[in-house]
């Protein structure tokens, strides 16, 4: 494993933070949020990288500033780029060739949510995040989205009879085709894991609490079904039913990748990024096969968010923190070989 390339940068010299990347096409996309209007005044932001050199290919931002506004998700689907996102009077989603012009654009007023998630499916979206009431979270919310003009077609509210519950990943398991979220509902006042199976019109299957405390911050399911999830402490493997197969704990992920197709160079593995590392696991029992701490002359924060794929590339995006007023924009493009971690994995086993 190796960098091939790295990008740190602020726009404005202020706080700026990123949340996703997705790949596609030879192109990086990372979204987030910048300060350009002023300090405690933030802005939807898109930026795009040639994923053969890491040069900045081109970089959109919103023409206003709010008390919040950031990007959270990103999805590609043919040849648009679809990202999402909340302010603090309504939340967004837009969509954009992929030379960053803005094509189509909703603002939604209503209900009070923040989709901390998206995935693209045939010619719908998918979100899922937190539903706000008086500035804290209530619930999951997840909405479906027609692509052929951005319009709501179904959302849903799921509560769980707790106090507080949301989710904070959406993803698709291919082999039941059914939506996974990962997220957290409260227990005896404290957080604890969830993970909810809906269909693709948002009716709720099951739900599964494996007892493990905390949240769900990242959330991958690979081709056979099984389930990779990360707390900020820990790394569990799950099956399709909640059994847990195993258990990482000396991993302390924020946001995991697993690959959906058998073809892909990188399916015997898991990829997980910390604040400050990323680990690459087997997917057969978490077993570290190799870790790498990024390079970065200031602390890095991993927000929830998107890690993406291509090829034998792995992109990531974390905000470097400078300063307690100035953050930057830190993307990573990561070189994974194979064959070399094949030996690795069949010398272990």
């Amino acid at each position: 494993m190796s960098i091939d390339w790295s990008r740190v940068y602020s726009a404005s010299g202020f706080r700026d933070g990123v949340f996703s990347v997705c790949a596609s096409s030879g192109m990086v996309y990372a979204v987030g949020f910048d300060e350009v209007p002023g300090p405690g005044l933030m802005r939807y932001r898109v930026e795009s990288y040639r994923a053969s050199s890491g040069e900045r290919a081109g970089a959109w931002s919103d023409e206003k500033g709010y008390p919040y506004a950031t990007l959270s998700s990103c999805s590609v689907l043919g040849d648009k780029l679809y990202v999402a996102g909340a302010t603090s009077g309504f939340w967004s989603i837009l969509e954009f060739n992929k030379d960053l012009k803005l094509g189509r654009r909703a603002d939604f007023n209503e209900p009070c949510f923040n989709p901390f998630s998206m995935i693209a499916l045939d010619n719908y979206l998918y979100l899922a995040g937190v539903l706000i009431e008086n500035g804290y979270g209530k619930s999951i919310y997840v909405a479906k989205i027609d692509l052929s003009d951005l319009i709501m077609v179904k959302s849903r509210e799921i509560k769980l009879n707790s106090s507080s519950t949301g989710a904070y990943v959406i993803e698709y398991d291919v082999k039941t085709n059914q939506l996974v979220l990962g997220g957290f509902t409260e227990s005896n006042g404290e957080p604890e894991w969830l993970i909810l199976y809906l269909s693709r019109e948002l009716e709720p299957l099951k739900y599964l609490r494996p007892g493990f405390r905390n949240a769900i911050t990242g959330l991958a399911v690979d081709y056979d079904g099984y389930i990779y999830a990360v707390d900020g402490a820990r790394v569990v493997k799950l099956t399709v039913d909640g059994k847990v197969l195993a258990v990482s704990d000396n991993t302390p992920g924020v946001k995991i990748y697993a690959e959906k197709s058998k073809a892909s160079p990188l399916r015997q593995y898991v990829i997980v990024a910390s604040n400050d590392s990323i680990y690459i696991l087997a997917s057969r029992d978490l077993k570290t096969i190799a870790s790498l701490k990024l390079p970065s002359e200031k602390p890095l924060q991993a927000n929830p968010g998107r890690i993406s794929s291509e090829s034998n590339h792995v992109y990531l995006a974390l905000t470097q923190i400078a300063s307690r007023n100035n953050w930057n924009w830190a993307v990573y493009a990561l070189g994974i070989k194979p064959q070399g971690l094949f030996a690795r994995i069949f010398r272990k086993h």
